[in-house]
């Protein structure tokens, strides 16, 4: 449960991405102290799919933050409270976020979840199944379900990837057959 105090509830009716979503008679709020990946990088569709599944056309409280309402796109900034409970921290503890603490803030994320490191997974029950072999040799590329990019095993990326998620292939022109682009760090 949260210790955070509501100041408005509405109804979510979209979720921009797993931190910004749209509140009936409000409009788009920012959850404070917390960052999902942005469209396009690994980590996006599983933070969305999760604040989709606990937010989308259910009611929703707001603790907005009372040092700062807004950010410099006019977004209000808030704790967002589902059933009783603080959805910026469980971002945090379920490894789909990092903490973003910006200060003025009466929140400090840091609280919400002390061991965290940030994105330490990105995938959770909220994601598709395996769709590739789990098990790898030196001469394999790995891919997340849930991305577009592929790596090589050894990459750090591509280490991050839950197994549940991986996606396997024998040769780069497998991968890039699949859709998959190669990723620009590990240049596979």
């Amino acid at each position: 449960d949260t210790d955070c105090q509501p100041e408005f509830t509405g109804y979510c009716s979209y979720v921009t991405d797993g931190d910004t979503i749209e509140v009936d008679g409000l409009g788009k709020v920012r959850f404070v102290g917390v960052n999902t990946p942005e469209r396009g990088v690994e980590g996006y569709i599983c933070s969305k799919r999760f604040v989709q599944k606990l937010c989308l056309n259910k009611e929703v409280s707001l603790d907005i933050d009372d040092s700062k309402y807004t950010d410099k796109y006019g977004r209000y900034l808030a704790v967002v409270i589902v059933d009783g409970k603080n959805l910026n921290e469980m971002l945090l503890r379920e490894g789909l976020a990092e903490v973003m603490y910006m200060p003025p803030s009466e929140f400090y994320p840091y609280d919400w979840a002390p061991n965290s490191d940030g994105y330490s997974h990105y995938v959770s029950s909220y994601s598709s199944s395996n769709t590739g072999s789990s098990s790898l040799d030196s001469s394999s590329y790995i891919a997340s379900a849930n991305s577009h990019k592929f790596h090589y095993t050894t990459c750090r990326w591509g280490k991050k990837i839950s197994e549940k998620n991986k996606v396997t292939f024998k040769s780069r022109s497998d991968a890039i057959s699949h859709g998959y682009e190669p990723c620009k760090v590990c240049q596979p």
